[in-house]
């Protein structure tokens, strides 16, 4: 998702500049849709929340028959998975492994689920 430029500045001084691509919001709605769907189709609802590469919120969908405290850990999941560029799942192992550290850092929830979006 990232592409470098190279820009050259006043004084004959090389500066490397990074491209940064932004998601369209219909891949989101998609995503949510999506997910939604298929945990219904398990049995269960939840709450998806889509954020951005800096931890911003795209979306929050809070679905049928979840509860209030499913929309913090739906984002703090989604910030992990940001924060780290990982599966929580992977850092729910590496917790395990490596100690709990990682569950200091505000704002993340630890718990499968979260997913970053790569390209």
């Amino acid at each position: 998702m990232v592409n470098d430029a190279e820009a050259i500045v006043p004084d004959s001084t090389s500066l490397a500049l990074t491209t940064q691509h932004v998601i369209p919001f219909r891949l989101p709605q998609e995503l949510v849709t999506a997910t939604q769907a298929a945990c219904a189709d398990q049995g269960f609802p939840i709450t998806v929340s889509v954020l951005d590469r800096d931890g911003g919120d795209i979306l929050l969908a809070r679905g049928d028959g979840t509860t209030g405290a499913s929309v913090g850990v739906a984002r703090d999941k989604a910030y992990a998975a940001v924060g780290f560029q990982n599966p929580t799942s992977a850092l729910e192992d590496r917790v395990k492994t490596t100690g709990f550290g990682i569950l200091t850092v505000e704002g993340f929830t630890v718990l499968p689920g979260g997913l970053p979006i790569k390209a």
